[in-house]
């Protein structure tokens, strides 16, 4: 067990941005001495109402109250000295609309001194979730086996195993909308405080990361860092590079407006090819990575669909793509290109010292 080794309190944000990244050391802790025990071996303590079961005896979690959360969760609160706290909303406390989650969170939040609240639900918690984390309450999500709806679910039992349940596990997860309430919401705290940029790295071969970062929140890169957590542990990354680039969010430019009122354009990839630009990288049949060497002033450079699935089933091809990442993308932002935009279905556009926004649709 490997936790962050900072004695400070992690945060949500700090949470956040391991996302990619460095993985999270997460346990449960319902007591005071638990907690204490815990806290400098973790990053997130959650107070989970499985309690009901593991404290109180109860066949399931239907009978935790919301006195019952806030009374272990204020010791749990109370004792922990740097891990992030996050706090289960009991069954019957949120559901009934945003406006009863705000509530029950906000006391949550006041009575415990807690970092988080947690529900369950997938893509019909989303609008709540969204309600939550715009008014300033951060939501650690629950999908999967959901033990508040196990009367519905047919028991407790493994979901996901099949590809029908695989995909809804999978759009719930996506559906919920929580990483971008987030940074809205880290928008308008900073435009606040006179704030007017912010940064963060994400890994550019998660197909995910580009569009959520680059599109739908208009950032831009700044630059590449290789190995920029150093050697990885974890199963899926072990033996892997982990570079990364560092997105810079300029909190007040049109493209960032833009963004913000829903509005994203997308480069036009053909119209880009027409006018001259040369592709790269490119997935080739066999989802490897092939590399063009050019020189072209435009270049388009293509990211798989899915490479976590590829780092947990196939380390050398992971490898392969994590080599013509860093010999394409990396290459030119050292020599002075820049990400000029990016796809929904995984085109970066890079260019020397150009624009092409008259080329987006």
């Amino acid at each position: 067990m490997a936790a962050s080794d900072s004695t400070r309190r992690i945060t949500v944000p700090a949470i956040v941005r391991r996302k990619g990244g460095v993985p999270i050391v997460c346990l449960t802790a319902y007591t005071a001495p638990v907690a204490k025990v815990l806290d400098q071996h973790v990053d997130l303590l959650l107070v989970g109402d499985s309690l009901g079961m593991v404290i109180y005896g109860m066949d399931g979690t239907l009978g935790v109250t919301l006195d019952m959360m806030i009374a272990h969760g204020a010791a749990v609160a109370r004792t922990a000295r740097r891990a992030c706290v996050v706090i289960d909303l009991p069954f019957g406390s949120y559901e009934a609309s945003p406006e009863a989650a705000f509530a029950t969170a906000a006391r949550v939040l006041a009575e415990t001194g807690c970092a988080a609240v947690k529900l369950e639900g997938g893509t019909g918690m989303a609008e709540t979730v969204r309600f939550l984390t715009e008014r300033g309450v951060p939501v650690m999500g629950h999908v999967g086996l959901q033990p508040q709806s196990v009367r519905t679910l047919g028991g407790f039992r493994v979901h996901g195993r099949s590809a029908a349940e695989a995909a809804r596990v999978r759009a719930d997860a996506t559906a919920r909308g929580i990483g971008a309430a987030l940074k809205w919401h880290q928008r308008a705290w900073c435009l606040d405080r006179g704030l007017a940029e912010v940064r963060w790295t994400f890994d550019p071969l998660v197909r995910r990361n580009v569009v959520f970062n680059l599109v739908r929140l208009g950032a831009q890169v700044d630059r590449y860092l290789v190995d920029a957590y150093g050697p990885m542990s974890d199963d899926i990354n072990r033996g892997l590079p982990t570079d990364r680039v560092v997105a810079r969010w300029d909190l007040t430019s049109r493209r960032v407006e833009a963004a913000a009122s829903g509005r994203t354009a997308s480069p036009d990839v053909a119209a880009l090819h027409r006018a001259g630009a040369a592709t790269a990288l490119d997935v080739g049949a066999d989802g490897g990575p092939v590399v063009t060497p050019t020189d072209a002033p435009r270049q388009l450079l293509h990211v798989p669909p899915d490479i976590e699935a590829v780092r947990a089933a196939d380390a050398t091809l992971a490898t392969r793509w994590s080599e013509a990442i860093r010999a394409t993308l990396g290459a030119s932002l050292d020599a002075g290109a820049r990400v000029t935009g990016a796809t929904r279905d995984g085109w970066l556009v890079l260019a020397a010292g150009d624009r092409v926004e008259e080329l987006a649709r």
